[in-house]
């Protein structure tokens, strides 16, 4: 096997693995979605390429979880343009840094709430 993909078998195991902790989370509080509320501290932005290659980038302000997957809500800040990206198909709700931050925010709303 060649190493680009051992690598690319890792990152998708990496990637399920943070979609399920995700998941697990939001099941273990009765939750099929979570508002991202701007007051949440460090925003977590999100970057894709339209089919022309122009970037897009937007504000995550919703998760919601599927079946076996997430969909992601951002919305542009500059134009208030609302996205929806669904994590098997678009890097916006597929990147690894930005699933980390989403867990990581989803973590901190949760133990808020329980405060």
């Amino acid at each position: 096997m060649k190493s680009s993909e051992l690598y690319a078998i890792q990152i998708e195991g990496l990637r399920n693995g943070i979609i399920n902790e995700i998941r697990l989370l939001l099941k273990n509080n009765n939750l099929t979605e979570i508002e991202i509320p701007e007051s949440a501290g460090d925003a977590i932005f999100v970057v894709w390429f339209d089919k022309n290659g122009y970037p897009y980038e937007a504000q995550v302000t919703k998760v919601i979880l599927k079946e076996d997957h997430l969909t992601v809500f951002a919305k542009d800040n500059e134009s208030n343009s609302k996205y929806e990206m669904d994590s098997r198909y678009n890097l916006g709700a597929r990147n690894l840094d930005w699933l980390t931050d989403i867990l990581g925010k989803i973590e901190v709303i949760l133990n808020t709430k329980t405060q």
